[in-house]
């Protein structure tokens, strides 16, 4: 946990790192050093944490992101991913420092466990009152730096990846990029952004971020050249987290634009967001 200068600044501004690294700190209202944006972007860092530890946990057994690999673990020479493994032990270490703190501060009780999710909810349920701890731009600049970390590991898997158009985040002048995994991993698909690291959507999110993208002119999704992305049917289905039939029913019934390669089926992007950009995300089971 740091104990930086920069902390001690008028509480008429933001402290959150990515006001700080814009250059353009937001005023704030008394009684805390965070705006909305810095606020919001905080807790979604806290509830990606614990999927980012586990994900971090799946590849301890493979190659390091910068592709050297050390001997280690039961067996001897077992690859062993010591990237993983410091991004999992920096995870706990900073979480638990920072309620370490929050429990001298405010005499609270202890999560009942030391991991990750209880961590993460603690700190969660303390939100407000970190927003207005002098230490804020610290933990905002700490786990930003984590889950920035814990990315590099993960995206050290190959991927696919295709354009989407420029960011939705206010300002950010980035642009987005849908990235699908290989057949048959666990990974959901992501978007992530060109310019701004933690301008990342998981899961669920993408549909709202769909819905965005297909509200806009075309013109404003990129080229021409742009507008003639294919995807297949599972990749579709990955993006909106619908079943591949309803992908197949949806192309045929609407004539989607499709093209035929190496004997696979691709159908038009545009014409996929036109359909499922509304669509709310799955129930469970169905």
């Amino acid at each position: 946990m740091d104990s930086t200068a920069d902390t001690v600044r008028s509480n008429n501004h933001c402290l959150g790192i990515r006001c700080r690294r814009s250059g353009g700190e937001r005023l704030v209202s008394a009684g805390t050093n965070l705006c909305q944006s810095c606020r919001r972007m905080l807790a979604s860092d806290l509830r990606h944490l614990p999927w980012l530890h586990e994900e971090c946990g799946h590849r301890l057994g493979g190659s390091n992101t910068a592709g050297d690999r050390v001997s280690g673990g039961p067996l001897p020479g077992m690859p062993f991913n010591a990237s993983a493994a410091e991004v999992r032990t920096n995870i706990i270490g900073i979480l638990a420092a920072w309620v370490a703190m929050i429990r001298q501060e405010r005499r609270v009780p202890p999560p009942l466990r030391r991991d990750v999710p209880e961590l993460v909810d603690f700190l969660l349920r303390q939100l407000d009152w970190l927003g207005g701890h002098p230490a804020a731009g610290d933990i905002s600049k700490e786990l930003m730096q984590l889950v920035s970390a814990a990315w590099r590991v993960i995206d050290a898997d190959p991927v696919r990846t295709f354009p989407l158009g420029p960011c939705l985040t206010n300002a950010c002048q980035g642009q987005l990029t849908a990235v699908l995994h290989p057949d048959g991993s666990r990974r959901p698909t992501a978007v992530r952004c060109s310019s701004e690291g933690d301008h990342r959507w998981l899961g669920s999110e993408l549909l709202q971020l769909g819905h965005a993208l297909a509200s806009r002119p075309s013109a404003d999704r990129g080229t021409a050249a742009e507008d003639t992305r294919w995807l297949s049917a599972a990749d579709i289905a990955a993006l909106w987290d619908v079943r591949s039939g309803s992908v197949y029913r949806l192309a045929s019934e609407q004539r989607w634009g499709r093209r035929r390669v190496g004997g696979r089926t691709y159908y038009l992007v545009d014409d996929a967001q036109k359909a499922l950009g509304m669509r709310r995300h799955r129930p469970s089971g169905t």
